[in-house]
């Protein structure tokens, strides 16, 4: 189920059709090797937001492409919020039948839901594109992960081109596997998230941490907070890594061999 709030519909459309690219250069509307240009390959079931920079080309090509778009006007919630709204109403049976004037994507949307009927408990839903605009949106990215740690289990990750963010809850075990080990691989073929990595007390000093996994270890005797001691820059050695702490922690991982994947 893939949503795009608001202005992130543009930033798909002018990455995967034709002639859309505003540099000046164009794409395939067929895709490359790394199905980057593959127009019709990446349709969004949704586009949600207050609609303020969703273009007015980007809006008519999805919606003849069978996409719904969904004006939400409240300025109490972010667009992020909005479109997170709808994956739990879609997770809980509601698909994108919000507005009943849209009977003629009722049955579209329901039809999609039937087929996922047996969604699992537990839900990972991935934000591209979370990273690298404003600030002010960024942390609205990171509040995501706290606002919704609960309704998705801890299973929400942000995603940009660069790097990668989810939240450690605190008082469990957490195990985190990547994939991109480049101590293993020298040449920076593997492409995935790892190794450089960071454990970030957003929001209240974290008293206890103690990890595995880690170039540099945490043991537990420091706390983690702003002002004192942050973990940044550091590195995946093992297979697994394991962090126990007092208080949740933003988790952070490089995206290793981006510079593999075209973007002609």
């Amino acid at each position: 189920y893939r949503i795009c709030a608001d202005g992130g519909a543009n930033r798909l459309y002018d990455a995967t059709t034709v002639g859309s690219r505003r540099d000046g250069s164009s794409s395939s509307s067929t895709g490359n090797s790394n199905g980057v240009g593959s127009g019709t390959k990446y349709i969004p079931d949704l586009i949600k937001g207050d609609l303020d920079s969703l273009r007015p080309e980007v809006s008519s090509y999805y919606e003849s492409l069978g996409t719904t778009i969904e004006r939400d006007p409240c300025q109490d919630t972010n667009d992020l919020d909005k479109a997170l709204q709808s994956v739990v109403l879609y997770r809980d049976g509601d698909g994108n039948v919000l507005d009943s004037s849209r009977g003629r994507r009722e049955s579209k949307s329901k039809s999609r839901r039937d087929e996922s009927s047996a969604l699992p408990a537990v839900m990972n839903v991935y934000v591209y594109g979370a990273f690298g605009g404003r600030f002010d949106q960024e942390m609205a990215s990171i509040q995501a992960l706290y606002r919704w740690a609960d309704e998705f289990s801890h299973g929400l990750t942000l995603y940009s081109d660069e790097t990668c963010s989810f939240l450690l809850p605190a008082g469990v075990r957490n195990e985190i596997r990547l994939p991109a080990i480049p101590e293993r691989s020298a040449d920076c073929t593997q492409y995935g998230e790892g190794c450089t990595c960071g454990l970030i007390p957003l929001g209240c000093r974290c008293e206890s941490v103690r990890t595995t996994g880690l170039k540099w270890n945490l043991d537990g005797t420091t706390p983690l907070e702003f002002g004192g001691l942050v973990s940044t820059s550091n590195r995946i050695v093992d297979d697994v890594v394991t962090v126990q702490s007092s208080h949740p922690l933003v988790f952070t991982a490089e995206i290793i061999g981006a510079n593999i994947i075209s973007h002609e």
